[in-house]
C-alpha cells in the first residue's frame, strides 16, 4: 500500500473513532440523565462495577481524581442510590465503595434501558469471525490504555491552580483497559 493510500485509511480509521466517541458520550449522557447522574458520575459508577468493591484510594487511582473530589464523587452515587460504602471484613478500618445490587426501580429501569443495545451489539458482532472480533477486542484495550495514558499527559500539563478544579469537574477515568500497551 502506497504512503498516501495508508494515510487515508489512518484518516478514516480516525473519523471513524472520532464518531464512535461523540455517538458514546451522548448514549451515556442521555443512560445517565435517567438515573440522575452526570456522565462523568455514570462512568465512575461503571468502574464501580467493573473493579468494586473498591477503597477510595483505588477509586482515586482508577478515576485519576483528589481524594476529595472522590469522596464527592462517592456521596453523588450513594445520594443517587447505584452505590454504598461498606466497612472492609478484613480491615475494619478501611471503608469500601460498592454499586448497589438490588432489584429496585432504577435497576430494572437499566435493564430495560441496556437490553436493547446489548442485543443490537449482539447482532453486531455476528457479522465478524472471533479472529476479527479478537483483533477489535485488542484494538480497543490498547487503545483505552493510549487514551489513559494521554489524559495523564493532559493533566500534567494543566496550570497548577487549575489542575484540582478541572480535575474535580472532568475526571480522568483511568484503569480502563487491560490490553497491551499502546504508544
Amino acid at each position: 500500500m502506497s504512503k498516501g493510500n495508508r494515510k487515508r485509511l489512518y484518516d478514516r480509521v480516525n473519523l471513524a473513532g472520532r464518531e464512535l466517541s461523540a455517538s458514546s458520550v451522548m448514549f451515556h449522557s442521555r443512560a445517565a440523565e435517567k438515573f440522575g447522574l452526570t456522565v462523568g458520575d455514570w462512568r465512575a459508577w461503571d468502574i464501580v462495577l467493573r473493579h468494586g468493591p473498591i477503597t477510595a484510594g483505588r477509586f482515586s487511582e482508577l478515576t485519576g481524581l483528589t481524594p476529595g473530589a472522590v469522596t464527592g464523587l462517592i456521596d453523588r452515587l450513594v445520594a443517587a442510590g447505584v452505590a454504598r460504602r461498606v466497612s472492609d471484613a478484613r480491615d475494619r478500618r478501611k471503608v469500601l465503595v460498592e454499586a448497589v445490587e438490588s432489584q429496585s426501580k432504577d435497576q430494572e429501569a437499566g435493564n430495560l434501558l441496556f437490553a436493547p443495545m446489548l442485543q443490537a451489539t449482539e447482532k453486531l458482532y455476528a457479522n465478524y469471525s472471533d479472529k476479527q472480533l479478537r483483533t477489535i477486542a485488542e484494538f480497543m484495550q490498547r487503545m483505552a490504555v493510549l487514551l489513559q495514558k494521554q489524559t495523564g499527559r493532559l493533566q500534567s500539563e494543566l496550570p497548577r491552580g487549575k489542575r484540582r478544579s478541572a480535575q474535580a469537574r472532568r475526571p480522568a477515568y483511568t484503569g480502563i483497559g487491560r490490553g497491551s500497551e499502546a504508544e
